[in-house]
């Protein structure tokens, strides 16, 4: 059982290493990460809690994301579950596979569960995903404008940019960094651009370079506002 963590290369190895021994493999909540990460499902279908179905098709596009269930069968011995109540289900719905739904009732009444998630397997079509914007402004050495747009449904962030000089508006941003540290790709047509550079402690002031067509501005971005 894998449920949310930050995990470790030996956790991907010892999981590389059960599955081909045909042991079975359950994730709970955003384990179901650790499991993409190991590659036990490149291919399959697989779910996880729904504040990071975002972030989770980024990171995996080859694992095909179903959302609106509590589990998700990948293989004969892997399986993975939406976020918290819905491992219970899936524990009760593999106790049903193999010791019968009489068992897996009585186990289910034994905790007084209620859920029936399990037999039925129906998520939960409209949940309450809180949303959440904010935008970052900046200026060019030539004055021109940069915003950055950030758009986070649960707990996973969407980034857009827009240079209105540029004609830009709402491109695509990729992000990657660590720590402080962070490199924005923004893929505008014909001319992609990158945002190199850190930001302060208190994580409002982005502080780097924009470059673009072989040409580099330094560029400081300030966090404006943030609401729901």
């Amino acid at each position: 059982m894998v449920p949310a963590q930050h995990g470790s290369p030996e956790l991907e190895a010892w999981l590389k290493k059960i599955h081909v021994q045909h042991v079975i493999i359950m994730s709970v909540c955003t384990g179901a990460f650790k499991l993409a990460q190991a590659g036990l499902l490149n291919g399959k279908q697989a779910t996880t809690h729904h504040w990071y179905f975002g972030n989770f098709a980024h990171d995996f596009p080859n694992v095909k994301l179903v959302k609106d269930v509590r589990y998700v069968q990948a293989d004969p011995v892997t399986f993975t579950a939406g976020g918290l109540t819905s491992g219970v289900d899936l524990a009760l719905h593999l106790v049903a596979e193999r010791f019968g739904q009489d068992t897996a009732q009585q186990t289910a009444n034994f905790m007084e569960y209620l859920g029936t998630g399990w037999k039925t397997n129906h998520g939960i079509s409209a949940l309450d995903l809180p949303v959440t914007h904010e935008y970052w402004t900046g200026k060019l050495a030539n004055n021109d404008a940069v915003v950055l747009h950030v758009t986070t449904y649960g707990a996973s962030p969407v980034y857009t940019a827009d240079i209105p000089s540029q004609h830009v508006e709402g491109v695509p941003v990729s992000p990657s960094g660590n720590g402080n540290h962070a490199s924005l790709a923004v893929a505008i047509p014909g001319h992609p651009a990158t945002l190199d550079g850190t930001l302060n402690a208190e994580d409002t002031v982005f502080t780097g370079t924009f470059s673009q067509d072989g040409k580099t501005y330094p560029l400081t971005l300030t966090q404006q506002h943030s609401q729901q």
